[in-house]
């Protein structure tokens, strides 16, 4: 049960931000431009996914780490953080290259 809950809250926090770095991604590679109102709209959507993520790692250490089956969640994770760091550099990279 502890593993079926972490896997939801990990899901959870990547579609809250998944949809955003992909439109983001997408403009940038179809059009070369970064569209700041995807990153003012994804903003709240991160703080919550990230307060997600941080109350999952929390549950997750208290349940315990292999309880909670985590070594087979860091796909999430790592989708998680792919996710943020496409929402931070994309904008900043598109603004050194103008």
């Amino acid at each position: 049960m502890p593993s079926q809950i972490v896997s939801l809250m990990l899901q959870v926090a990547v579609w809250l931000v998944l949809p955003f770095a992909a439109l983001q991604l997408g403009l940038v590679l179809t059009r070369a431009v970064a569209a700041p109102f995807v990153s003012a709209v994804a903003v709240p959507s991160g703080v919550l996914s990230l307060v997600l993520i941080q109350i999952t790692l929390v549950y997750a250490a208290a349940k315990g780490w292999h309880a909670c089956g985590m070594p087979t969640h860091y796909r999430w994770l790592g989708l998680w953080l792919g996710c943020v760091l496409v929402l931070y550099a994309v904008p900043w990279l598109m603004s050194l290259s103008q």
